[in-house]
């Protein structure tokens, strides 16, 4: 059975996340987190497995994951001081993704707080909406 990024990561102190940043500065994986592909170096250790709930249409779902060898633990070299800059990275790289998230949030309800104002007829609507929704 292979090993996930979560349970590989366990094996040296580390969360998916971490573990994923430290294959991708590694070059076994390339792109970004949600986003991660193999390398040629990475196929060497590991597989992406893919699997569907079987429906179809609205109810289709789909997922992917990727499976490491067991032979990728004895590739893999980190120390403590190693550990620490992984997890600074990746705490940065989160708060970057917040504040792009919150920022892009923050324009979408400015941009939909001037269409409202804009459209009276649209709070006449809501209000009536309101009042058989009671």
């Amino acid at each position: 059975m292979g090993l996930s990024a979560k349970r590989l990561g366990k094996l040296f102190g580390l969360n998916s996340q971490e573990m994923n940043v430290y294959l991708k500065e590694e070059g076994y994986l390339k792109g970004e987190p949600g986003n991660y592909s193999l390398t040629k170096k990475g196929e060497k250790y590991a597989t992406k497995k893919e699997k569907d709930n079987g429906y179809g249409g609205h109810a289709a779902r789909h997922w992917s994951w990727t499976e490491w060898a067991e032979e990728i633990v004895e590739k893999i070299n980190i120390d403590s001081k190693r550990r620490a800059e992984i997890e600074q990275h990746t705490s940065e790289q989160r708060k970057e993704r917040r504040i792009k998230k919150d920022r892009e949030y923050e324009e979408y309800m400015n941009k939909m707080n001037s269409q409202k104002q804009e459209t009276p007829q649209l709070d006449i609507l809501s209000k009536i909406i309101k009042i058989f929704k009671k």
